[in-house]
């Protein structure tokens, strides 16, 4: 995990496909069953995609959590760029304090997958805006670290 004072990065490798390691991350409608951070998601589509509103469930390790609405800018499901696998997803936060230009996030969720390497998951979240400093980043860079830890596990697993 990095961290700079409103950047928070988490990294994993993969032993597993990267088809597989792209339904799951992208498989909201399952996070309950595995997703420690982000526990249950809503969304305003029936399947995800560009544009759509989601609604995340965040439970901040140690307790508590929080409802974060959120839309997707990008979803680049795994293509081949120069002999490597690669997706992406992107969504940015959408709530009172970002239309407000107080905090604005924006996830990326990237995978990469060289012909016979494992995935490389990076997950990351930029922080704009003047309330960032009030931001839990401990507790953001704390869940995001057993998102990606439990989707590995999942992953391989499987």
């Amino acid at each position: 995990m990095s961290a700079s004072r409103y950047h928070v990065q988490t990294r994993r490798e993969i032993h597993a496909p990267i088809e597989r390691v792209w339904e799951i991350l992208t498989g909201v409608e399952h996070y309950g069953d595995w997703n420690p951070f982000v526990v249950k998601v809503e969304m305003n589509t029936p399947q995800l995609q560009v544009g759509t509103k989601m609604t995340l469930h965040v439970r901040w390790p140690g307790g508590g959590g929080v409802k974060a609405v959120e839309q997707v800018k990008v979803l680049d499901a795994p293509a081949m760029k120069n002999q490597i696998r690669e997706a992406t997803w992107i969504y940015n936060y959408l709530g009172m304090p970002a239309a407000l230009g107080m905090v604005r996030g924006s996830r990326i969720q990237k995978l990469r997958q060289e012909p016979g390497k494992p995935v490389i998951y990076t997950g990351e979240e930029i922080f704009t805006g003047w309330a960032r400093p009030f931001l839990p980043l401990q507790r953001v860079i704390d869940g995001f670290e057993a998102q990606a830890t439990a989707l590995k596990g999942i992953c391989e697993l499987r």
